[in-house]
């Protein structure tokens, strides 16, 4: 059994699950972790804790065989006992254990066959749909007939559904409250994320015809009008062009034929390059999925398939080649690129569906519930500046950039290729010149805490300071081991006084990107640092 140091997040969200139960405020509580946040660790602590229980019984559902195997794994490195599997897609059907993890597609009539559960975790909660008779719905009541106290947790990145609004509200939700809710950019200037830029095609999938209907585009509408010619050889210039400094290559395209389409466009650059849609045999997927992962593929492009689930911390470029009106997919699809890796230090996403611009930054999507007209997502709270292609909010009247000045009630201009925010928190980003750099030893106020390393970057007439602790555990340990390794190149020091005697080895920055402090505004936080190599 393996004891995994939880991230500070994921113990919170875990103990307020337990808040919310005690202090009576729901039973069946969501936990809102963003893509790459880690909430099959989360899952697996609250399987671990409840076993500690005698005669608990806990099952873990989801949507896919390939999330099955996931959680299973994740379970099984925290518990000393065996963990079932419930899934034919994996061969496996055991009844016996304390805790089941199964996909719905084999569960959903067997609840009356398990011994009651006491604990239902269902991974992805968004996948649930609203009708009354589907099986997730059917799974859930007959497991609440046999243990009417029973738990339901939901856990998602998105909590929410196109055209039904947010999981928890309304009178047909299974669920009742959000018990924890961390958000994209608290992940990101933490360090437990990866910050996503983006870049609009200078050619766009054309739209304009395409029928809408349950909350998105016509499949098979979209997949004609995505699949131009001249589009897809544009698209592959610039994602060839922008991506050559760029290791992993994540293309999200529209249908079969787009897909296959767009791969022989790439493969023309000579880059090797495998196509995955839902047709793909399990093991061939598997086999293209860990060559992408070993670096023997450099790019996958997808059909539907690697939007939830998938782990791939290395890819830092998206391509959009998929249209959509869906707030889910949307963020789903983004959160492919958020997880971070050994010398990464951001992902680009290039747009050429329109997907920023139709549903702003990721961290603030906004979706109108089933009384809204047509269900439809609310309007983007993001513009595009014609001059200089930053993205703004959308009352803002002059670009801080440029100058431009929009007239009240005067004609867009066309869309060029921009460089904005996919990311609510980007627009506050400043990037400024580094003249010289200072490293010395900080002893906190606390004596009770460790002492750390203060950097000061000089900025001309302003000094900005961030720490690094080579005398600390945990987070903060492996954060300043990365850096050693990814940015400063050299093995990681064990003390702080190691760590000065190589200031002459240690690489300044020519420029860093900072934020304002989210308790104090005046000061600001390092985000990310620009070397001559990069």
């Amino acid at each position: 059994m393996e004891r995994i140091e939880l991230r500070p997040y994921q113990r919170a969200a875990v103990d307020a699950l337990y808040a919310c139960w005690t202090e009576g405020k729901g039973d069946h509580p969501l936990i809102v972790v963003p893509t790459g946040g880690g909430k099959s660790v989360i899952l697996a602590t609250l399987c671990a804790e409840a076993l500690e229980w005698p005669g608990t019984r806990v099952c873990v559902v989801t949507h896919r065989a390939e999330l099955v195997e996931q959680d299973a794994r994740a379970i099984q490195r925290m518990v000393d006992e065996p963990v079932g599997i419930y899934s034919a897609g994996l061969g496996s059907k055991d009844r016996s254990r304390r805790v089941t993890v199964s996909s719905i597609q084999s569960i959903y009539r067997q609840a009356p066959n398990f011994d009651p559960w006491d604990i239902v975790i269902v991974d992805e909660a968004h996948m649930i749909p609203p009708r009354a008779n589907a099986r997730y719905r059917r799974f859930l009541e007959e497991a609440r007939l046999q243990n009417p106290k029973l738990k339901i947790v939901g856990l998602t990145a998105t909590p929410y559904r196109m055209g039904e609004g947010l999981l928890h509200e309304g009178p047909d939700a299974l669920f009742d409250t959000i018990a924890y809710e961390i958000q994209v950019h608290t992940l990101i200037r933490e360090g437990y994320l990866c910050e996503v830029i983006s870049r609009g095609g200078i050619r766009k999938i054309d739209t304009s015809g395409v029928r809408v209907r349950g909350g998105d585009y016509v499949a098979s509408e979209l997949a004609r009008a995505a699949d131009d010619p001249d589009v897809t050889r544009a698209a592959v210039a610039e994602i060839v062009k922008y991506g050559q400094d760029r290791r992993g290559w994540l293309i999200f395209a529209a249908g079969v034929d787009h897909a296959n389409h767009v791969a022989d466009e790439v493969r023309r650059y000579g880059i090797p390059t495998a196509v995955v849609t839902g047709n793909t045999p399990a093991s061939e997927r598997k086999r293209i999925l860990d060559d992408y992962k070993a670096g023997r593929i450099r790019c996958v492009v997808n059909v539907e398939v690697l939007t939830t689930g998938f782990d791939a911390p290395h890819t830092d470029l998206l391509g959009m080649l998929r249209p959509t009106k869906s707030p889910v997919l949307y963020v789903q699809m983004v959160g492919r690129g958020m997880r971070t890796a050994p010398g990464k230090t951001n992902c680009l996403l290039l747009d050429f569906a329109g997907v920023v611009a139709e549903h702003g930054p990721v961290d603030q999507v906004r979706v109108r519930g089933r009384n809204s007209k047509n269900g439809a997502v609310g309007p983007a709270p993001t513009k595009e500046c014609p001059e200089c292609q930053r993205i703004l909010h959308a009352g803002v009247r002059e670009c801080p950039d440029c100058g431009h000045v929009w007239e009240r009630g005067a004609p867009e201009l066309e869309r060029q290729a921009y460089s904005g925010a996919v990311l609510s928190f980007q627009s506050k980003i400043q990037t400024v010149d580094v003249h010289r750099m200072e490293m010395r030893k900080w002893e906190p106020l606390d004596p009770s805490k460790k002492p750390s390393i203060r950097i000061t970057y000089f900025t001309g007439l302003r000094q900005i300071h961030e720490w690094v602790c080579p005398e600390h555990t945990g987070f903060a340990r492996r954060k300043f081991e990365e850096r050693c390794r990814n940015e400063w190149r050299i093995e990681p020091p064990a003390t702080i006084a190691e760590t000065l005697a190589l200031q002459d080895r240690i690489p300044v920055p020519k420029r860093i990107r900072v934020y304002p402090n989210k308790d104090n505004p005046k000061y600001l936080d390092v985000i990310g640092r620009e070397y001559d190599n990069t």
